[in-house]
C-alpha cells in the first residue's frame, strides 16, 4: 500500500475512488486507469474508518477491500488489527473510540467517474450481512445435498 496521502496527485485521488467507491474489479480499475494491477495497489491508500487506534491514537483503516468486507481494521502507526465492531458506537460512528467522522478521505465528493454518487450500499455492513446471509443458504444447499 502507498505511504502518501492519496491527496497528493489526481492519479492516486481517481485510483481510491474507484477502488474504494465502486463495484469494479481490481482488474476493471486498474484498466479503466490504464495501469498494471501492481501500480493500483501503489497509488491505493488505505480507507480511514474514523476510530482511534486503542494503542497509540493512531488513525485504523481498512488497508483493502477484503478487509472492509470482513470489518478488520489496521493501524499504520503501531501495526495493531482487530475488528470495526469492537471500536464502533452505538449508532456505528465510532465515537466510542474518539472517531473524526471524514465523510470524504480522498477529497472531491464521493462520486465516481461518471459524476454519479457512488453506492453507499455496496460499503460496509449491508455487504457484510448479504455475504452471510448466501453463506447461510449456500451451507444449507450444500448440507442437503451431501445428505442425498
Amino acid at each position: 500500500m502507498a505511504q502518501r496521502h492519496p491527496h497528493d496527485d489526481p492519479e492516486a485521488r481517481k485510483a481510491n475512488r474507484l477502488y474504494w467507491e465502486s463495484d469494479l474489479s481490481v482488474n476493471a480499475v486498474a484498466e479503466k486507469l490504464g495501469v498494471s494491477k501492481g501500480r493500483l495497489y501503489d497509488l491505493v491508500a488505505p480507507l480511514p474508518v474514523g476510530v482511534r487506534c486503542p494503542d497509540c491514537g493512531g488513525e485504523l483503516a481498512y488497508p483493502n477491500r477484503t478487509a472492509q468486507v470482513r470489518g478488520l481494521v489496521t493501524c499504520d502507526t503501531c501495526g495493531f488489527e482487530g475488528d470495526r465492531d469492537e471500536f464502533e458506537g452505538p449508532d456505528g460512528t465510532g465515537e466510542k473510540a474518539g472517531g473524526s467522522g471524514d465523510d470524504d478521505p480522498f477529497g472531491a465528493g464521493s462520486r465516481d467517474t461518471e459524476g454519479t454518487l457512488a453506492p453507499s450500499s455496496l460499503l460496509g455492513r449491508p455487504v457484510i450481512l448479504g455475504g452471510l446471509l448466501i453463506g447461510v443458504a449456500g451451507g444449507v444447499l450444500l448440507a442437503r445435498w451431501l445428505r442425498d
